[in-house]
């Protein structure tokens, strides 16, 4: 009966071992998911908001949009002005950054902003970066949150920036963390 107690403490003793171990994996995993969440503002440096995404709420807000697809079923080849364009007026010296950890989808020429690169972060979203400065990242990389994609070297330029979950655009600001 002794033997049992022993064996039966043994077990308890692994089991919590075992449990401990699952919940510290547990909480890494969660904290690397939410590093795939887009939340940050995409510029490292001096730069100006040139135009805002529409409120949905608020019609006469934002950006003055010809198209009416508001974001739903939206395409990669869609126009650029979709109600959820953030514009980004960029200074010499700053950086276009990842708002999150991700692999690069593409990068492409684009016929309005000279470059496109996209972000796939694995969770259902997609970021898209569009500037006319050779990107610093290629197709197939993996972008930690806070990494370059685009240096500025001219005295200014303009960042229009997306964000796409499950392949319909969502207003930026919804993601945006601002502190400080």
């Amino acid at each position: 009966n002794k033997d049992y107690e022993t064996e039966i403490s043994n077990l308890q003793q692994k089991v919590a071992l075992l449990a401990e171990r699952v919940s510290v994996e547990n909480e890494n995993k969660s904290i690397e998911d939410a590093k795939k969440n887009p939340v940050g503002i995409p510029v490292s440096g001096q730069a100006t908001i040139l135009s805002e995404p529409k409120d949905e709420d608020n019609p006469e807000s934002g950006n003055e949009v010809q198209d009416n697809n508001q974001g739903e079923n939206a395409s990669f080849e869609d126009t650029l002005m979709n109600p959820y364009t953030l514009e980004i007026s960029l200074q010499r010296g700053a950086k276009v950054i990842a708002t999150g950890n991700g692999i690069v989808a593409d990068v492409s020429e684009d016929d309005i902003y000279g470059y496109m690169v996209k972000i796939d972060h694995q969770n259902g979203y997609m970021t898209v970066y569009r500037y006319d400065e050779e990107p610093k990242i290629s197709k197939g990389d993996e972008v930690l949150k806070g990494q370059m994609i685009f240096e500025v070297t001219k005295y200014k330029g303009t960042l229009a920036y997306h964000i796409l979950y499950e392949n319909t655009y969502i207003n930026p600001f919804d993601m945006i963390e601002i502190s400080g």
